[in-house]
């Protein structure tokens, strides 16, 4: 599966987190964000993971991106 489909599809299922997430970046003045991409090695086991990937960010272009209005943020 691409990045940009999982990102989509999380941004479709957990867009509050995301929004929350951006907004805190924003607010804390932060100069990027980090987004990882992780499976479980097995799926019944929990406790182990590999790392898939990891995409860069800057908080307010991932806003517009996202569509976020960062007036509703205050």
């Amino acid at each position: 599966m691409q990045r940009g489909a999982v990102l989509a599809a999380e941004l479709r299922n957990n867009g509050f987190k995301l929004a929350k997430w951006t907004t805190c970046a924003i607010l804390a003045g932060s100069d990027q964000i980090k987004f990882g991409y992780v499976s479980r090695q097995n799926f019944k086991d929990a406790t182990r993971h590999t790392i898939l990937g990891m995409q860069n960010f800057k908080p307010q272009e991932f806003a517009t991106q996202m569509a976020l209005n960062t007036d509703n943020g205050w």
